[in-house]
């Protein structure tokens, strides 16, 4: 099935981050990079329009714009949206050369080769990253910071031992940061060594309660562990937390499938629909449920037909994972020929192919008998 989203975060850089640039004059949806440590964001406080109120210090170093204007920028922290100066920032995709002509005039400034490391990562130049992080520990050897974010780099790399042993340093050095948790209890999940993510996850959540990320990447292992229920408490966490969070709608739902809260499966999808319209995940999740759910009062073919569409017009029709739910609907809605084309549309994909070949073959049988597919078929 191609929604079992479980998307375990690396508290750095958003996996949604892109170096792409849609609009040369704007920042928005684009990725940024920190020029200073302590940077405050916040918004004007309407009653007279001067006073700033500051909602959150960012934690990071490196963000996705949600919005600007001529001299701010609008940036996301723990669920909680400000603006602060732009001039406080740079692109990401202006971030090494920009750090390289500081590093020239400081070059014993160790901060400086910690965010030319933070570029690098984002253009997946790992060695780079770690190759600037080693510099920067040598000029600052007790700096947590710095093995947090080679930790990282380590992780990207897939090396995690490496990877635990620095988030185990930061937390020798400080052993009170939630992040270093949360990322150490990632590599622990890449190991397949859940207990000790879980004791990670809730250690971060013991240290900041309202860490929403903690809860979530806490309900994702809950979730591989089919412990749905302790996954439910969890994802409700973090939209409680924050609303907007996609990720925790998409995988909550998911979850409430496996429970047979039909219901909630649909108002989670609806959500991020309405939270995120250009978003193909939110389409693409309801249209499979409405193919395939295994009480007949929930499908709705033509419905699920045109929610995969949907899905595959905002993807170009190029992933192939929403076509195979596009060939769910057609089968739903009797169109059994429409399947069978766009299955095999499918599996000209290769990694498709090799992941889901076998069933999409066991699927196109199903067809050739005028026969649907549904969860739990075990035809």
């Amino acid at each position: 099935m191609n929604i079992r989203l479980i998307v375990l975060a690396l508290v750095f850089a958003s996996p949604a981050l892109s170096l792409a640039q849609q609009d040369p004059s704007s920042w928005a949806g684009q990725a940024i990079v920190l020029k200073e440590p302590g940077i405050r964001i916040g918004h004007t406080d309407p009653k007279d329009g001067e006073t700033q109120r500051y909602v959150a210090t960012l934690k990071l170093l490196t963000y996705r714009v949600e919005a600007d204007s001529d001299e701010f920028i609008k940036v996301r922290e723990n669920g909680l949206s400000g603006w602060f100066p732009k001039e406080k920032a740079v692109l990401a995709r202006d971030a090494v050369d920009y750090f390289t002509q500081t590093i020239q005039r400081s070059p014993e400034n160790a901060l400086l080769y910690q965010r030319r490391a933070c570029a690098w990562h984002l253009q997946g130049q790992f060695d780079l990253a770690i190759k600037d992080l080693d510099e920067a520990i040598r000029l600052s050897p007790k700096d947590h910071n710095l093995y947090h974010c080679r930790g990282i780099a380590y992780q990207a790399q897939k090396d995690y031992d490496r990877a635990i042993q620095d988030f185990t340093e930061v937390l020798r050095i400080e052993p009170k940061d939630p992040i270093a948790y949360v990322n150490r209890g990632v590599a622990h999940v890449a190991r397949k060594d859940y207990d000790r993510a879980i004791q990670d996850f809730t250690a971060s959540i013991r240290l900041d309660p309202k860490y929403a990320q903690a809860y979530y990447n806490r309900g994702t292992v809950h979730k591989l562990q089919q412990n749905y229920d302790e996954a439910i408490e969890d994802l409700s966490k973090v939209i409680r937390l924050d609303p907007n969070h996609l990720s925790a709608l998409l995988n909550r739902g998911w979850v409430c499938s496996q429970v047979k809260e039909y219901h909630r499966v649909i108002e989670d999808y609806t959500e991020v629909i309405t939270l995120a319209p250009q978003d193909a995940r939110g389409y693409n999740a309801l249209a499979w449920f409405r193919a395939t759910c295994p009480e007949q009062r929930f499908r709705d073919g033509a419905k699920a037909v045109e929610l995969a569409k949907k899905a595959c017009e905002l993807t170009d029709w190029k992933k192939a994972e929403y076509l195979d739910t596009l060939a769910a609907a057609y089968a739903e809605q009797g169109e059994f020929q429409e399947a069978i084309t766009v299955l095999k549309r499918a599996l000209q994909d290769e990694e498709y192919s090799n992941t889901n070949g076998r069933l999409a073959m066991k699927r196109i049988r199903l067809h050739e008998i005028k026969e649907p597919y549904h969860e739990n078929d075990v035809r």
